[in-house]
């Protein structure tokens, strides 16, 4: 779920090219809808949203959806931001690393343990 086009289109594209099957949507209201009516995997919002914040979709689909897990992008400084009483398993820093992303997203659908902090992206070779 996010607000911006390009981003959730992007986002969208690159996890269906890895096999993964997206539904998307831009707002909290649609999503809660959909996850009324089909099970899914994992959650992937964003952060910040107009009118119900990720972050607070993030805590009705925990209540609602208990094990689903969900993971937070953002755009905002959440500095050591960790929200134990939801289903949120990682935050990753936008422009979020596209491998990162997929990793991370594997690794959640998985059970595996995924660090809870705000991940930044990955330096470039050239900033070495």
């Amino acid at each position: 779920m996010d607000d911006e086009e390009l981003a959730l289109d992007t986002i969208g594209e690159l996890l269906e090219s890895m096999g993964f099957n997206v539904i998307k949507t831009d707002n909290a209201a649609s999503a809660i809808e959909i996850l009324k009516g089909i099970k899914v995997e994992a959650v992937l919002t964003d952060f910040m949203m107009p009118g119900m914040s990720g972050l607070r979709f993030a805590q009705l689909c925990s209540d609602n959806h208990p094990g689903i897990p969900i993971v937070l992008l953002t755009g905002a400084d959440v500095g050591n931001f960790s929200p134990t009483w939801t289903s949120v398993q990682a935050i990753l820093k936008k422009p979020v690393d596209p491998q990162l992303l997929i990793e991370t997203l594997q690794r959640v659908i998985s059970g595996s343990k995924v660090s809870r902090s705000v991940n930044v992206s990955k330096k470039n070779a050239s900033d070495s």
